[in-house]
This record gives C-alpha cells, structure tokens and sequence, in this order.
C-alpha cells in the first residue's frame, strides 16, 4: 500500500506544497504549447502563507535562487525555521505586504500568486497583475489561481449563513465546531427533497471538511470573496500586457475531454481559445482556475499532435488490476484498460518505474515495441491528453532503487524532525506519513550516512523503546522468533519501508 497523498488538485488556497505550482510544471505547459520558457533562475511566491510550498520548490531546485513573501510575520518565522532546519540556503523569506512590493527585488523568472487573487482588495488584484508584468522576466511564467463565476456564487449563499450562525463567536474552535454543526442542520434539513439546494450544500460541506488547516475554515466567513469570470480576469491580465498561456490544470483546456455533443458546439469557438474556455467554465461548473500568463510577445503554437511526444518525459504510478479478462491500469488520474498486448507492456513498466519520468524511446526500447511505435505514441498522446499519464520536459532527481545509504530529502527529513507527520517530497506534494510509525521513524535517519544495518539496528532500537511493536502470529498465536529469524524480519520490514518513501518520491537518485 502506498502512502497517502494529501495533494488536493480543486480545493481552494491550501497552505502545503502544490505540484501544479512548481517551475518545471510550468515550463512543461509552456513547452507543450511551443514556448521555451526560462530557466528558473529566480522565482518568487506572493502570499506564500507557511512556506510549504516555496520550500518544497526551493529543495527540488538548489541552484534556483527562491523568494517568498507573506503579510503575517507569524508564519514567515514558522517558515524560516524549517527552511534553517531542512538547511535550504537558496530561499528567502520577508514578512512584506503585497502593496509594498515593487521593483527592487529585481526581475523573475516564475511568480506564484495561489489563493489572494480573489481574496484581495480591487487595489490587490491591481497589484498582482502589476506585479507580474514589471517582475516576470522576458521569458517567465506567472501562475495566478482565483475563484469563477457562476459557479463560485453557490459558496456566497453559504457563506452568508456561516456568518450570521458564527455573528459573536470568539473562541476559534467553538466556530468550527458550530460551522459543522449548521452545515450538518441545513443537510438535514434538505436531505429528503433532492434540489438543486440541496446537492448544492452537500458538495459544499464536502470542501468545507477537506480544508486542511483551521485557519482555512476561518477564512470560509471572515474574507470577502469575488468571483470572476475567466474572460473578464484575462481582461484585466491584457490591460497589464500578459497573455494566456495555458491551465496549470492541461486537461481542463482540451475541448476532446468532453462529450462529443459539447464539442460540435464549443467547435464555433476554436479560433478563440479564450471563449472556448470560457464555455467550458460554463459546462463544467468550475469554481477554481489555475491560469498562466506570459508577456503578450510570446509566440504559441496550439496545435497538438503525437509528434510532441518525442520531447518529453512521462511518469505515471499505474497498477496493474485484472477484472475477469479485462486488464486494467489504475493510476492516481485515472485508469486505461487496453487489450492491445504492446500498450499494456508500456503501461506495466511505466507503472514499475515509478516516480521515475522515462522517455518514450526507452518505453519502447525497453519493453519491445518499436514495432507498435506509431500505436503506443497515439495511445500515449490520448493519455496523456486526458491528464492519465504526467508529461515532464525534464528528468527528475529522484528514484525508485534504493541503495546501501538511503539519501532521503532535505526537507522531509526536517519536517520529520520538526515532529510534523505531513511532508514534501521531491515532487512537491505533500505525503502524510502519520500512519506508517516505522517510515516516521526512519525518515530523519535517511541521510546518506546511515548504512541499511544502522537502519535496522534503530528498527530494534524502536521496537526496544516500544514506539512501535512488530508481532508474528501463526493459527492467532504469537510466535517467538530465534534471532536470526528476526533480523530477517527487520530487513523485510526495512526493504518494505524504504520501497514505500521511494515510491512516495522521497529518496534522491
């Protein structure tokens, strides 16, 4: 069993590391569209909140010079003090006000702007698109996220009653508790009509539970929130000279992802990316957008095919899953189930090589289907279009063999320290490692200086100090294992352990 992701793709401002923000996710869009985008160089974070997410960016990228600032001197400290732990000297944090950002930090290459947009004053929004036309470097890219209309508008009727309900409260935890409790009346409440309303607060109060940080519940009723349209915010984004890149979401931009009826009608719109969009919007419901800009003089080409494929990287954790003569491949986007023999060896060794990114010429090399070429690259293209299977532009610096001293990441390690049980991996995602005892045990050890013996010897060590307890039982009876049978024991469970962080892109190559 893997370790749990925490990553939440379509949830609002979470404060933790967020793939879809990292650099090199960015530089892939624009590649894919036909933009060599910079060589991230410098990157700077507006409202960066604990620095979860410049932190996992900064250990993933040494050489890359990272910036990051928030309004709350409270979480820049708490971020400092990890970034001083996990000993990540390329990042810098300040405590600064967006208002008070201006061109002395010079120029950068990537901006990440996630959560405020919407959140922010008229002067705010103005500021952010400012920001990212006098910041962004001639070749940059800017990620800005922010609520949609019309479907952002449903989470206005409930955030007006949680703040009526919540009028007078000031103990933060008696707030939640009775956010939770009015949620749970109006689901009550409406549970036997089956309206509009009444789904409408069920898939709300399904976010409202994800949210993973108190302070984000909190924020559910004590911030303005404005909507806004897709077209009206590239609008707003052409006023400052940026132009649209693309969704840090690709697949949400690709009209063939919808039903072939949706298509005809969003077909009036191909040549006007923009309105295509929109209407998406529109047909999806979709509240949250990830969108990219880049400076109005970058040349894009919209058009895909196959042929794209040759300059990438793929990586996709597939399982293997036979249902009586159908194999299936489950991965964490979604599943693929072929009957063609060649598509299924590369969907097996891609799965085997996980996390690792492979290019196509070894997908075929390696699992002999030169022959089937053309085949296997339109079935990857379709895959990959679909978000099924990840395209990277570059390698990555992790792996999934393990070797005679485990170098786990930096940052992981000190989150690990830091007595934290969520960390970032070298993808930056957040991995929750509080159910496995024994990976949170290891993990601050996994520093290229501890042997595997050392590794097992502080698995006897644990189970000596009765952090964790590893018994065998045979017929419901506990059974007394001689020693050697149990430094046997420690080794299965050590190779099982170190299997699951590697697999969780933890452990780098």
């Amino acid at each position: 069993m893997a370790l749990p992701l925490t990553f939440i793709d379509e949830l609002p401002y979470t404060s933790q590391a967020m793939p879809y923000t990292h650099p090199q996710h960015l530089a892939t869009i624009g590649q894919i569209f036909g933009m060599q985008a910079a060589q991230p160089r410098r990157i700077l974070e507006l409202a960066c909140g604990d620095g979860s997410n410049i932190l996992g960016i900064a250990q993933s990228m040494p050489k890359t010079e990272c910036w990051a600032i928030d309004k709350s001197e409270t979480k820049i400290v708490q971020a400092q003090k990890v970034a001083d732990k996990a000993k990540l000297h390329n990042v810098t944090l300040k405590a600064m006000d967006i208002l008070e950002v201006d061109s002395s930090l010079g120029q950068f290459d990537y901006i990440i702007v996630h959560g405020i947009y919407s959140w922010g004053s008229a002067e705010v929004k103005q500021k952010i698109l400012q920001l990212c036309k006098q910041l962004l470097s001639e070749k940059g890219i800017a990620y800005v996220s922010y609520d949609t209309t019309p479907a952002g508008d449903s989470r206005r009727i409930v955030r007006q009653m949680l703040r009526y309900h919540s009028m007078g409260m000031k103990d933060s935890q008696q707030r939640l508790d009775q956010l939770h409790a009015l949620f749970k009346f109006l689901i009550a409440a409406n549970r036997e009509t089956n309206t509009a309303y009444s789904l409408m607060l069920q898939e709300e109060y399904q976010i409202f539970q994800q949210l993973p940080h108190p302070e984000l519940y909190l924020d559910y009723i004590d911030a303005d929130n404005e909507p806004v349209l897709f077209t009206e915010f590239m609008q707003r984004a052409h006023d400052q000279e940026l132009d649209y890149l693309g969704d840090a979401f690709f697949k949400t931009m690709l009209p063939q992802n919808l039903s072939a009826d949706v298509q005809q009608n969003l077909a009036a719109f191909e040549q006007n990316i923009l309105q295509q969009e929109q209407y998406m919007d529109f047909a999806r419901n979709r509240r949250y957008r990830h969108t990219l800009l880049v400076h109005k003089d970058i040349t894009l080409e919209r058009n895909l095919d196959v042929s794209l494929l040759k300059d990438f990287y793929l990586c996709c954790d597939f399982q293997v899953k036979q249902v009586e003569d159908a194999i299936h491949f489950v991965g964490t986007h979604g599943t693929v189930t072929t009957e063609n023999p060649a598509a299924q060896k590369v969907f097996t060794y891609l799965g085997q090589q996980y996390p690792r990114f492979v290019k196509v010429d070894e997908l075929l090399e390696n699992t002999g289907t030169q022959s089937e070429a053309q085949t296997i690259f339109e079935t990857l293209f379709s895959c990959c279009m679909q978000g099924v299977i990840e395209l990277h532009h570059e390698s990555a610096p992790y792996t999934a063999e393990i070797n005679e001293q485990p170098f786990a990441s930096p940052l992981a390690r000190a989150q690990a320290e830091l007595g934290l049980t969520r960390v970032t991996n070298l993808r930056n995602e957040p991995v929750d490692i509080s159910s496995n005892v024994i990976c949170l045990h290891l993990l601050p050890y996994l520093d290229g200086q501890h042997n595997q013996s050392d590794l097992k010897r502080l698995i006897q060590y644990g189970i000596d100090q009765k952090k964790y307890r590893l018994d065998v039982n045979r017929d419901g009876q506990q059974v007394e294992l001689s020693e050697e049978q149990k430094q046997d024991l420690f080794q299965r469970v050590l190779n099982n352990s170190l299997h699951l962080l590697a697999h969780a892109a933890l452990i780098l190559s």
